[in-house]
């Protein structure tokens, strides 16, 4: 390859690192297991102590959200550093908020991850989530109605509801 083609190859990679690394939380707020699981190579670990395959790191996934109400996780800065032509690292800020037990809980983390491009697209390898904080706030959006502004009547929050996903990961009605 030349010079320039070298050059676009690193910017198209940038940019699909980008892509799958702004789509895991829209996936995993909305419940979109299946999906989320597509952003992963195919062998990979969920744990240390899992079988290799997207099946083990989606019945991860299950288990954790089955023990979550709704969820926004909000990614912030994003940075990449590329091994190989096929193979990078990145590091992302992301702040999760989450229902937990009628409680609202915020997080601070940093994901570290491992990306790799197999057969032309790229993939997480695997991911890490260290923290900074994991706290309650008190009086948080927990419960129905969940949109309260100022003098104004409260109603009842669209999202997440209006995921399709979501709603069949806890068996709610459809409408």
């Amino acid at each position: 390859m030349g010079d320039l083609d070298v050059r676009v190859d690193r910017l198209e990679s940038i940019e699909a690192i980008r892509d799958i690394t702004a789509r895991y939380p829209i996936l995993l707020d909305a419940r979109d297991l299946d999906g989320l699981v597509q952003l992963f190579i195919e062998d990979v670990k969920a744990s240390p102590t899992s079988e290799r395959g997207r099946g083990p790191l989606r019945a991860h996934y299950e288990r954790l959200c089955r023990g979550w109400g709704y969820t926004v996780h909000q990614l912030y800065q994003l940075a990449i550093d590329f091994e190989t032509p096929d193979k990078a690292m990145g590091h992302a800020y992301c702040k999760a908020e989450h229902e937990i037990d009628g409680k609202f809980v915020v997080a601070m983390l940093r994901y570290l991850d491992r990306y790799e491009r197999r057969d032309g697209h790229w993939y997480f390898r695997w991911r890490q989530t260290p923290m900074w904080y994991v706290t309650e706030v008190r009086d948080g959006p927990v419960g129905e109605p969940r949109i309260s502004w100022p003098n104004q009547p409260a109603v009842p929050a669209q999202l997440p509801d209006a995921f399709e996903s979501y709603r069949r990961f806890y068996d709610l009605p459809t409408g």
